[in-house]
């Protein structure tokens, strides 16, 4: 247990786990020192706690809700805020939706829908009767799913 803080905010008596060996396919030229576990708590090993839920024991921030903001075009200015959402990095409201039922059996920010839409436009990506499940997952940038779907949707959002 140590004390670890994140943004400016100390979680004190935070236990966390330390990799000493990395995955080379997966880890092994990424440019970075660490992996900051933002997951559901089931994906936790060994039921270790997750940060935002110790924060918000903590008293540190109010609500369990991060938000990220990630540039583009080789660009800084990726952002991360913990507690709420920066308002500067969108317009509008947040829409909020429950997770899936389903969830309950997978280690993952796990909802469902039952459509994308691109500019308003259908891509009819998902069953009509089932729709279709989505992992919210930070840590990648992989678009996955039935070939049919994600070309549809790549051939509207560009490769």
């Amino acid at each position: 247990k140590d004390t670890t803080t994140i943004g400016g905010l100390a979680i004190s008596a935070f236990e966390f786990g330390e990799v000493t060996t990395e995955a080379q396919d997966v880890f092994g030229t990424a440019p970075f020192d660490g992996i900051l576990g933002m997951g559901v708590p089931a994906a936790a090993v060994d039921k270790v706690p997750m940060p935002m839920a110790q924060l918000v024991a903590q008293g540190k921030v109010q609500h369990n809700i991060f938000a990220f903001y990630l540039s583009s075009g080789g660009k800084s200015g990726s952002t991360l805020t913990l507690g709420g959402t920066d308002p500067s990095f969108h317009d509008g409201d947040f829409k909020y939706v429950p997770m899936a039922i389903a969830s309950h059996l997978l280690p993952y920010w796990l909802v469902s829908a039952k459509d994308i839409k691109v500019g308003g436009q259908s891509t009819s990506s998902c069953n009509w009767l089932t729709g279709c499940y989505m992992v919210v997952d930070t840590g990648t940038s992989v678009l996955a799913g039935p070939p049919s779907a994600v070309n549809t949707l790549l051939s509207k959002i560009g490769n």
